[in-house]
């Protein structure tokens, strides 16, 4: 599975999903939404032909291996 979260608003992820078999990632590069800065109320967002993504991806819950299975692993 992964996350999409735009720099400039790293709290909400734009997009969340799981890969396909084809393993292509597609999201809306068109975020309006900006964290301002404290002490900043006059910041901007980038145009959306510039923009910085942070994709986070994590193993799925059948793909975990168990403490024992980590441990033991290398016998099997």
């Amino acid at each position: 599975s992964y996350s999409i979260y735009d720099v400039e608003n790293i709290k909400k992820p734009i997009s969340k999903g799981t890969l396909s078999n084809d393993s292509l990632i597609e999201f809306p590069m068109d975020s309006s939404e900006i964290a301002k800065p404290i002490g900043n109320s006059k910041c901007i967002k980038t145009p959306s032909n510039f923009g910085v993504f942070i994709i986070e991806f994590s193993q799925s819950a059948e793909e975990k291996k168990s403490f024992f299975e980590k441990l033991f692993g290398w016998m099997f």
